[in-house]
């Protein structure tokens, strides 16, 4: 893949009205495709979230049949997925459902995703599943083990998107010894925890399997490209120099109108990319 063919994380392609930011697009999801190819996008990032998370499409023979369909039609691509489901679950202290029966869900998931061609399974290991925290740290090293043991005849890799320090992140990371393993860089989450992205980025570059792009206040909030404190410019020379041929996934706000925005964030890339 052309290291800087952008996608865009699923759900910013439609009115977001009263929803969550990230929340499956139920009544848009197959125009989403469209929508993608219409702006110039090249994949979209699947989002598996605990909404009504047993009929998501990507669990059912005929939502893979329609996903295969959009993809075949529009040729915009599904190369990762975002398991937030693991995130809501981690509020919710996993109520209602046993660690195995979260730990299989995922790995079903996952199995299910390489199945699909999907190359990346993004587990987003922030606020309450943070691995700052000692007992979420362990519920996770058990989980990533149980990912692990079963993904040897797969094709998919584990990407950790997590609000650890970049040195700490890879220590964790080489604790599994393990290819499957790698980290999903948001731009933005780290600026907005205080970190240098730039520097982070020479740290983790040999196990960075995904990049998310989010403009971001110091402290604060999602704000359109440009607006928050992420220098993109020394980020995009820091893409070219390490020549990452990853995703990188677009998770920018909607708005009011998300036409206007998905069009204004993908040319703020393609400006800042081509210099």
């Amino acid at each position: 893949m052309h290291p800087f063919d952008f996608g865009i994380m699923q759900g910013r392609l439609s009115q977001k009205q009263a929803q969550q930011m990230l929340s499956f697009p139920w009544n848009s999801w197959q125009k989403e495709f469209d929508r993608a190819k219409k702006v110039g996008f090249k994949s979209i990032e699947w989002l598996f979230s605990k909404d009504n998370w047993k009929n998501n499409p990507l669990l059912t023979e005929t939502g893979r049949k329609e996903i295969k369909a959009c993809i075949s039609k529009t040729n915009v691509t599904l190369h990762t997925l975002c398991a937030f489901f693991i995130l809501e679950k981690a509020k919710d202290s996993f109520l209602g459902m046993s660690k195995l029966e979260v730990d299989n869900t995922l790995l079903d998931t996952m199995l299910i995703a390489d199945s699909m061609a999907i190359k990346v399974f993004t587990l987003p290991l922030m606020e309450e599943a943070s691995l700052k925290l000692p007992e979420m740290r362990k519920r996770i090293t058990s989980l990533l083990h149980h990912l692990i043991s079963h993904s040897n005849d797969s094709n998919i890799v584990i990407a950790l998107e997590s609000d650890l320090p970049a040195h700490d992140l890879l220590n964790f990371i080489q604790e599994f010894n393990h290819p499957t393993l790698g980290v999903c860089y948001d731009v933005g989450n780290a600026v907005a925890e205080g970190y240098d992205p730039v520097a982070e980025l020479n740290i983790l570059a040999p196990v960075i399997r995904e990049i998310h792009i989010k403009d971001r206040i110091i402290n604060g909030g999602s704000v359109n490209l440009g607006e928050g404190d992420v220098p993109f410019l020394n980020i995009f020379e820091n893409f070219q120099k390490h020549q990452f041929t990853v995703p990188i996934i677009l998770e920018t706000p909607v708005g009011d109108d998300w036409e206007k925005a998905a069009h204004s964030h993908f040319s703020f890339v393609q400006k800042h990319i081509t210099g």
